[in-house]
C-alpha cells in the first residue's frame, strides 16, 4: 500500500497511477490468504475457508462448490477490508511522518527513474547518491 499512499501524498489522490493501484490487488490477495487460508484472523479464527484458484465471491472452483454460509462470507469480507485499511493507514502514518524523505526519494526517482538499494540508503542517510 505504500506505493499508492506515496503517490497520493506526492501527486494527489486524483493522479494515482495504475502501478500504485496494483498495490490494492496485491494487498487484497494477501489479506484474503491471511483470513481464509492461514487462520490469521481473530474474528474468523484458525479455520480454513479457501480453495486454490477459488473466486472468493462465488465460492466455487469450476463445478466444485465450497459450502460457506453468507454470514461467514460477510465476516471474511469485513476482515479483508479491515486488514487492507489497517495497512493503508499504517503506510500513510509512516510516510506522513517522513514526508521530507518521501519527497527527496520522489524527486530522485523522477530524475533517475530507478535507484539501487544502496543509493536509497545513501539518500536517507544524507550522503551523496553514489558515495
Amino acid at each position: 500500500m505504500a506505493g499508492r499512499v506515496a503517490e497520493e501524498i506526492i501527486f494527489g489522490p486524483a493522479k494515482v497511477t495504475s502501478g500504485a493501484s496494483s498495490d490494492i490487488k496485491m494487498a487484497t490477495q494477501m489479506a484474503v490468504a491471511m483470513v481464509t487460508n492461514w487462520g490469521l484472523s481473530e474474528v474468523i479464527r484458525p479455520a480454513y475457508h479457501g480453495v486454490a484458484n477459488e473466486d472468493l465471491y462465488t465460492h466455487s472452483r469450476g463445478g466444485e462448490h465450497k459450502h460457506m454460509s453468507p454470514h461467514t462470507a460477510e465476516l471474511i469480507d469485513k476482515e479483508v477490508k479491515r486488514i487492507i485499511e489497517q495497512g493503508y493507514n499504517f503506510a500513510k502514518n509512516i510516510l506522513t511522518q517522513h514526508v521530507e524523505q518521501l519527497h527527496l526519494l520522489a524527486k530522485m526517482l523522477i530524475e533517475h527513474e530507478t535507484l539501487t538499494g544502496q543509493q536509497i540508503k545513501n539518500l536517507l542517510s544524507n550522503r551523496a547518491l553514489n558515495s
